[in-house]
């Protein structure tokens, strides 16, 4: 079983999401709780120079396409 079944139905690994604030979109490696009980996820990202790879709070995350992957 992966981390990620039954932690949410909104977010999970291979999803492109995008912090609610803006910025770059990321590619979920993995969706967990924390031990303090706050979903996470990890996922990497490309800054226009190099990959990226970080810890996200699911709550500061909403999934959306990349740009030009729209319907």
């Amino acid at each position: 079983m992966s981390d990620d079944q039954g932690v949410t139905p909104e977010i999970k690994v291979g999803d492109t999401v995008w912090l609610r604030t803006g910025g770059v979109p990321m590619t979920v490696e993995r969706v967990y709780r924390a031990t303090d009980g706050n979903l996470m996820v990890e996922a990497t990202y490309f800054d226009g120079e190099k990959d990226h790879h970080g810890q996200f709070l699911a709550s500061d995350l909403e999934v959306r396409p990349r740009y030009g992957d729209e319907d």
